[in-house]
């Protein structure tokens, strides 16, 4: 079985929490994350004093400072409601997790342990860990220290904390660059189909074993080793089902991300506690940012397309054509919305019924669905359109390959745009 022991789980998690971390503690820790039990009203937030040190500073390539000492230099990579992702000049990668202090500050905390949690578990399964970026360490920002007085964090205004990882060299752009190279041109279906293959069984592992979804599937949130082999980083939302105590069960879950409110149509029997349509989003993030289209070719963009389209039962809905025009509705000079914002759980309410059964009758939006789309699909099945014959006298305009106007503006990450949901409302 590849799923890892309890023990197993335990002993690699107290090493990403270090040393100060007292192992009689771990036990508690992870019995707490599960909601099992309870604790005093403080108690992880006692627990981030144990916790190594970490800084990361502002600018283009920004210093890391690891428990007091300049370690590496930074680049932004990717950003969303849970955390800033950077890439280290030593190709660790790096998670920044900051919290505004508030009176949820010990859940806020109790979210950033669970994240670590998530992350040890599932990059030590036995078919799929490798597929998982590999947690290497959980830290405290050093302006992180208590101070006198018996409410200490109400002294502080932010509280940041660290998730360091394994070198992951490879964007998701950075793939289609290199399976255009591959192919002289633009990334085909035929180039990529092994990278979007291998994400389906990943997630297809992934929810038969532990009923894993991760809910915030974007783009950046796929990765690739020098192989070109998927790397899935940033659990700052999932949720999984895993044991708290040997023999003992338990779905590990984090409130804020779960929706209540999810059309019937679209669960197919799934609970509500652990729901998302992870490659909606991923399909989606693609879809609305030109630099990744303008590296597709006219078959690969066009299949994209056709797997958020719903069958001719329901229309043939373009469900980013949908979503684009919601977004477009929306921004505001300053204030752009992306559409895969609104392809979250938590969204679906606001979609209208017949985009909802649209959603609904879009196989390749599931997991089952995208793979078997995916594996079954080919250039061949996507020929480019003939080019029109224009007047005398007048020379055609042909769009180059890969620039059919199906993509959206250039995607911009969502950064607690939901959070206006009430905390205390329950899935």
């Amino acid at each position: 079985m590849s799923v890892p022991t309890f023990d197993k789980a335990k002993a690699e998690y107290l090493k990403v929490l270090g040393k100060g971390i007292p192992a009689v503690n771990v036990n508690l820790i992870i019995k707490a994350l599960a909601d099992q039990g309870s604790q005093h009203a403080s108690f992880f937030c006692d627990q981030v004093l144990n916790l190594r040190t970490m800084a990361i500073g502002a600018g283009d390539k920004p210093n890391v400072a690891k428990s007091g000492k300049r370690v590496n230099t930074a680049k932004y990579i990717t950003s969303g409601a849970s955390g800033v992702i950077y890439k280290g000049a030593s190709g660790i990668i790096y998670k920044k997790i900051e919290i505004n202090v508030t009176p949820r500050i010990e859940e806020e905390v109790k979210e950033a342990f669970l994240e670590a949690w998530f992350q040890t578990v599932l990059s030590l399964d036995g078919a799929v860990g490798k597929n998982i970026g590999k947690i290497a360490g959980f830290f405290r920002d050093p302006a992180v220290l208590k101070s006198s007085g018996k409410n200490w964090w109400e002294t502080l205004k932010t509280a940041t904390f660290y998730i360091t990882m394994e070198n992951i060299p490879n964007t998701f752009e950075k793939m289609l660059e290199e399976k255009g190279k591959a192919t002289g041109g633009k990334a085909t279906i035929a180039a990529v189909k092994p990278q979007l293959s291998e994400l389906a069984d990943v997630l297809l592992h992934l929810d038969r074993n532990y009923g894993f979804r991760h809910r915030d599937l974007h783009s950046g949130n796929v990765m690739f080793t020098a192989g070109l082999d998927v790397k899935i980083i940033d659990f700052g939302r999932c949720c999984m089902n895993f044991e708290w105590s040997v023999g003992y069960g338990a779905l590990y879950t984090m409130e804020k991300w779960g929706a209540d409110d999810v059309p019937a149509p679209l669960l197919k029997g799934a609970s509500r506690k652990c729901f998302s349509l992870d490659l909606l989003i991923f399909l989606i993030s693609i879809l609305q940012d030109s630099e990744y289209i303008d590296k597709c070719s006219y078959s690969f963009n066009a299949m994209l397309n056709k797997m958020v389209t719903s069958s001719p039962a329901t229309g043939n809905e373009n469900l980013f054509y949908y979503l684009k025009a919601r977004s477009d509705a929306k921004s505001k000079p300053r204030d752009p919305y992306s559409p895969f914002w609104d392809s979250y759980p938590y969204s679906f309410s606001y979609w209208d019924k017949a985009h909802i059964n649209a959603l609904a009758d879009t196989p390749s939006v599931y997991l089952t669905g995208f793979k078997a789309f995916v594996d079954s699909a080919s250039d061949a099945d996507y020929p480019a359109p003939a080019r029109a014959t224009t007047a005398p006298g007048r020379s055609a305009v042909v769009k180059p390959p890969g620039r059919t106007g199906l993509g959206g503006s250039k995607k911009k990450t969502r950064k607690g745009r939901y959070n206006k949901r009430k905390t205390t409302r329950r899935r």
